[in-house]
């Protein structure tokens, strides 16, 4: 018998198979046209808008997959480094229109500068202390 038959699918064979499981998903729920016009909304260029919502969408689910699981695995290591993925994979059309767009409510410029304010000292004062910050059952 043919060995090559048994080997198993890769992670990145499931990655993709999610991906454009999401992507029909999608796709036939409209989003692709609620998120045009809330491009348009922003006066931002709906095409690259688009673009990197529909690039970081499977990825975004898969590392929401992979937060669960290290939650669930009481992995507190992994579960935090999967957060820090989560959130800079859903960052990147925003961070166009944060950038290039306009629109918006007065208070989105304050509230973003804040909350990378914020992450930025919480990452220096984590880098700083000389004793590693803990979850329970970790």
């Amino acid at each position: 018998m043919n060995r090559s038959l048994k080997r198993p699918i890769s992670r990145y064979a499931y990655i993709a198979l999610v991906g454009v499981f999401v992507l029909i998903v999608l796709i036939v729920r409209g989003y692709p046209t609620a998120a045009w016009n809330e491009a348009i909304g922003y006066h931002v260029n709906p095409l690259i808008f688009l673009a990197l919502l529909l690039a970081t969408t499977p990825f975004y689910y898969w590392s929401w997959y992979r937060v669960l699981k290290s939650g669930a695995q009481r992995n507190w290591r992994e579960f935090r480094r999967e957060v820090v993925i989560n959130r800079a994979i859903w960052a990147p059309p925003w961070v166009y229109v944060y950038i290039v767009g306009s629109n918006y409510p007065w208070w989105v410029r304050p509230a973003i500068a804040a909350w990378a304010v914020v992450a930025a000292v919480m990452i220096v004062v984590r880098a700083r202390s000389s004793k590693p910050i803990h979850f329970e059952g970790d």
